[in-house]
């Protein structure tokens, strides 16, 4: 299938259609719910993307939601795959080790959200620590989603560990390049970002916030020179 880009620095599959609250899902059978399947309204945008959520309508059980002519086990969402609008139900995730398969990631949707999904190239999982990331689901390093030189979502997102900008900058990476800082974070993320001395500093307000101020603190960890602020940027809490 073809993704559909998000933004410069992530490809997403799918959006969200329809969702219920409740706990990640399985993946459990789906059973039929004798209607289209289809959801319809309109949502605001966030996230990393710029795609509506709607609600839907349907006559699944409470907890369940239609989609594609069945109703989704209880934790799964409606996903959209963009590139040929076929739906499909998906548990719902916050960070990809939450998801069962070796090679499924907690897909960042459009709209907001995740999705336990198969991975494929250029596609962005959502994590919360490196142990949520593997070299099979985009790399072994967990940093903030960034477009266009900038967080552009209260996210992390798995990545490599090649010191490259906004990648991760841990043991054996290497050293960052001009204009960024290894900086690791309080949850014991290390990435290479520009180094701050406020929160304005970082761009994006709100969303992006410079370490030791409206963020946590972090510890510099440069190869050699000193870290050129007193925090790197990153994503608010």
């Amino acid at each position: 299938m073809t993704r559909s880009t998000i933004g410069a620095a992530a490809m997403a599959m799918c959006v969200v259609v329809a969702c219920v609250g409740g706990e990640t899902g399985s993946g459990g059978p789906a059973e039929t719910d004798g209607g289209s399947g289809t959801s319809s309204g309109s949502g605001s945008s966030s996230g990393g993307g710029t795609s509506s959520t709607s609600s839907g309508s349907s006559a699944c059980p409470s907890g369940r939601v239609a989609c594609a002519g069945v109703c989704c086990a209880v934790g799964n969402i409606c996903v959209q795959t963009i590139s040929t609008g076929n739906e499909m139900c998906a548990p719902s995730c916050t960070r990809s080790s939450e998801c069962t398969s070796p090679t499924a990631c907690c897909e960042m949707l459009k709209g907001g959200g995740g999705a336990c999904l198969g991975y494929e190239t250029g596609v962005t999982c959502l994590c919360e620590a490196n142990s949520d990331c593997t070299s099979a689901i985009g790399g072994p390093a967990c940093a903030p989603y960034v477009e266009n030189g900038v967080v552009a979502a209260q996210a992390f997102v798995c990545k490599s560990n090649d010191a490259a900008p906004w990648d991760g900058c841990d043991q054996g990476a290497g050293c960052c390049p001009s204009g960024f800082d290894c900086w690791v974070d309080s949850s014991h993320r290390a990435y290479c970002t520009p180094s701050c001395n406020a929160d304005t500093a970082c761009g994006n307000a709100g969303v992006a916030c410079c370490t030791s101020f409206g963020a946590p603190t972090a510890t510099c960890d440069n190869c050699v020179a000193s870290c050129s602020g007193a925090g790197g940027c990153t994503v608010c809490p």
